[in-house]
């Protein structure tokens, strides 16, 4: 299935989800899907079907709001920038030509922005 722009959409895994992947996967065989589905064993789960566990899994965690697969994407952006991800490395991740496409991404919480200090903090005073 082609993707918008037809262009891939990769993102880093973290090292200990690389490990539980590749268990779950070392015996899986190389033509079959890492998620299939329940009734289609040689098919990957329907769109559906993954909508049906992102609601769920936004339903345990106590997410609240517009809940679909993009907002991920969305949620992916937010987390590097409030991690400290300068946004033109954001823009590269997630394939943008433009730094306003992905300045639409990014999507700053009210927390992150009490944390930012006043600029008279940084004046030196004797």
């Amino acid at each position: 299935m082609a993707s918008k722009g037809r262009k891939d959409r990769c993102v880093m895994l973290n090292g200990n989800l690389k490990t539980i992947l590749s268990i779950y996967a070392k015996d899986i065989p190389p033509e079959a899907c890492l998620f299939p589905s329940q009734q289609r064993k040689n098919q990957p789960i329907s769109r559906a079907n993954a909508h049906a566990i992102l609601l769920k899994a936004c339903q345990k965690a106590e997410i609240y709001g517009k809940k679909n697969m993009h907002k991920l994407r969305h949620s992916f952006a937010t987390h590097l920038l409030e991690n400290g991800v300068e946004i033109s490395h954001i823009q590269a991740l997630l394939g943008h030509a433009s730094i306003k496409t992905t300045m639409i991404y990014t999507h700053i919480s009210n927390e992150a922005l009490r944390k930012i200090p006043s600029p008279l903090y940084f004046l030196y005073i004797t």
